[in-house]
């Protein structure tokens, strides 16, 4: 895989997995789909055109549920045809040939607008594939290593105890994805790789005792307060050098 920095000069990865948006076209060329292509969901709705697809197919994500909101979408407009769905290097695709048989039953959370931000620079620092591979799946599944001597839990999962010092084995225990925010500020000043303002996150996953920082997510920046209950997801955090990076952020319940 091949990135290029803002100056022009270029980087090769050897991993073909972290490939995107160099590798989307030449996949979709290789997968020979043919001309009854009608939506291309992980992508937003120019470069679906630009392939070819329906563009004007709306969608309120380019994110992981993207194919399943595309087929919603094909269902409702009573449409055939084949419908494709990308992620970094992988490309699935389906046939759809029974325009209306299925009743789509929608149970959505209302849509919130997108807070007033302004990006940052482009970050100038490379990433770490090895480091990239070994943080990703404590990351992914959430769990902590337990401490076989005093019981403490460590999240991200460490080899040695903080709290006695002896040896940890794991990570083994899954922690919960709700919890309760501890401590929470607001970055108003520019970060290179990284849109402001934006709020950070303490938060204290509930039944463990284990807190862990994060970015906010879903609501406006500035308004979480300390104390609100809210739920951990999985959100793409930033991109660098052309790879993204996925971790999770807290959205605040939201009441009326």
């Amino acid at each position: 895989m091949r990135t290029r920095w803002p100056d022009g000069s270029a980087f090769d990865y050897e991993d073909a997995r972290l490939e995107r948006d160099r590798g989307l076209r030449t996949a979709m060329s290789h997968a020979a789909l043919g001309s009854d292509l009608r939506a291309v969901a992980g992508v937003d709705g120019r470069t679906a055109a630009s392939l070819g697809a329906d563009g004007d197919l709306a969608m309120p994500t380019s994110g992981a549920s993207s194919p399943v909101f595309a087929l919603a979408s094909l269902v409702e407009r009573r449409a055939s045809g084949t419908l494709a769905a990308v992620e970094q290097a992988t490309l699935v695709a389906g046939m759809l040939t029974r325009p209306g048989e299925a009743t789509v039953l929608r149970h959505e959370a209302p849509g919130r607008p997108r807070p007033a931000r302004s990006a940052g620079r482009p970050m100038a620092a490379r990433v770490s594939l090895p480091a990239y591979d070994r943080a990703f799946e404590s990351k992914l599944y959430l769990k902590a290593a337990r401490c076989p001597t005093c019981a403490e839990l460590s999240y991200p999962p460490r080899s040695m105890c903080l709290s006695c010092g002896g040896p940890v084995e794991g990570p083994d225990v899954t922690l919960a994805r709700t919890g309760v925010i501890y401590s929470v500020v607001t970055v108003r000043v520019p970060v290179p790789g990284l849109a402001t303002p934006y709020s950070l996150a303490v938060v204290e996953l509930d039944g463990t005792g284990v807190r862990t920082l994060v970015p906010v997510t879903g609501v406006e920046p500035g308004t979480a307060r300390i104390g609100d209950r809210g739920t951990l997801v999985f959100r793409r955090i930033l991109v660098r050098s052309g790879v993204p990076d996925y971790g999770y952020a807290f959205w605040p319940e939201v009441t009326a």
